[in-house]
């Protein structure tokens, strides 16, 4: 093992990725950046991802390899952490790609920018060919700066379109909520914007790979929905919820109903839609949504 640290350290949690994971540690191998180590957590898998992994090990030794029970992507991204090195991390999903430039640029942003903690930029979204779909800066706007409020509603960013500092996570103990939420990043984010700062770079960093055999397509709808309200009920406890703006609020309980809505289940998202009616009467898209919600409901009887 080199006795100098990297200066960046891309956390990669696998289970049964053998289709993806060569071309995903191929995505860091083309940076122009060279300052890193890979640390690969293979989460219990049954089909050949270890093997692809050690392949891989062999003909460079800036990766590493950890074989782990299946635990779940959380905790196989604090073993990860725990036994990575470098200054920043990125975290990098085992069918997922970074762009050639994304390690460079922002490593250069936050060693010139020392008050930020996390920097983030576009991602594309793609099909299991890496044929594009949509950019998710097409669908979501860009926050800087305090985003807490803004996380209130939902995640940011994909997970890999982001550089954070190893102190930050440090600071907090852990790089996860608990294991048995699915959605880890939108909690990882929201704890750490409580006590960091964030900075948008525009440009496709990142692409992010939808197939038949990624983990949230095993979860039916209504475990999404359950474990995205378990995230939100989460976010909601922590103090600084109780100091951002009533309409803030409502945004946020608006954002969780529509999800339910979306994943068909209009009832669950009547209740919510109530609570951000009654933070704040006067808004007029929880009212719009509200009414459309109800309306979709009647007709369904």
């Amino acid at each position: 093992m080199p006795s100098t640290a990297p200066a960046v350290s891309v956390l990669i949690p696998v289970y049964n990725c053998v289709s993806f994971l060569e071309e995903t540690v191929n995505s860091v191998f083309k940076q122009n950046f060279q300052n890193w180590e890979i640390i690969i957590v293979d989460d219990g898998s049954s089909d050949a991802s270890l093997s692809v992994a050690h392949k891989m090990c062999e003909s460079d030794s800036r990766i590493r390899i950890i074989s782990q029970q299946n635990q779940g992507v959380a905790i196989a991204r604090n073993n990860a952490f725990s036994n990575s090195r470098g200054k920043y991390l990125v975290f990098l999903d085992a069918d997922d790609v970074i762009m050639p430039g994304k390690l460079e640029t922002q490593f250069l942003f936050l060693e010139k920018n020392p008050t930020i903690d996390v920097v983030y930029g576009d991602c594309e979204i793609c099909d299991s060919r890496l044929n594009l779909l949509h950019t998710d800066s097409d669908r979501r706007t860009p926050h800087e700066g305090a985003v807490f409020d803004k996380l209130c509603s939902g995640n940011l960013f994909a997970i890999h379109s982001a550089m954070v500092r190893r102190s930050t996570i440090e600071s907090m103990g852990r790089v996860h909520v608990p294991r048995r939420v699915q959605i880890e990043d939108w909690g990882l984010w929201a704890e750490v914007s409580t006590r960091s700062l964030f900075a948008y770079l525009p440009g496709v960093v990142a692409r992010y790979r939808q197939h038949s055999t990624m983990s949230n397509k095993s979860y039916g709808r209504w475990k999404l929905c359950a474990q995205r309200l378990y995230s939100f009920n989460r976010i909601i406890r922590m103090k600084e919820y109780a100091d951002i703006s009533v309409w803030k609020k409502s945004d946020a309980w608006r954002a969780q109903a529509r999800y339910f809505q979306a994943h068909g289940f209009p009832l669950h998202a009547r209740r919510y839609f109530l609570t951000a009616f009654i933070l704040c009467p006067f808004n007029a898209k929880t009212v719009a949504t509200l009414l459309l919600n109800e309306i979709g409901i009647i007709f369904k009887r």
